[in-house]
């Protein structure tokens, strides 16, 4: 079975986020679903749809048969890296990645969930 799904949340007919799952981009995690992208917009903040469609994602890996799913974290969000966290994220400080954002340095860091 393949994984690939994008899940949104709406308020009415409003869509104020999303999040996109798939199979691992990660060769050596091949056995993870991960979490591509989770956007929801500033003002549904600390309203629990972000927390929501988390779990949706969560439940959508666990019915393809998935155990472990993480997702990649700007390593200065702290407010998002406090969220996942608490969700029962763990932060891999040993598995970061670099990358230039139009001459910007930044850095990701790893975020494991066992499902």
């Amino acid at each position: 079975d393949t994984l690939a799904a994008v899940l949104l949340a709406y308020d009415g007919d409003k869509p104020v986020g999303y999040v996109s799952i798939g199979k691992s981009s990660d060769e050596s995690r091949a056995d993870f679903a991960q979490i591509k992208a989770i956007m929801l917009l500033q003002d549904y903040w600390g309203g629990g749809i972000g927390y929501a469609l988390f779990q949706s994602a969560c439940d959508a890996c666990r019915a393809k048969g998935y155990t472990q799913m993480f997702l990649w974290v700007l390593a200065s969000n702290k407010r998002v890296l406090e969220s996942y966290v608490k969700w029962g994220g763990v932060i891999e400080h040993d598995r970061t990645k670099d990358f230039d954002a139009n001459g910007v340095p930044l850095k990701e860091v790893s975020v494991r969930f066992a499902l």
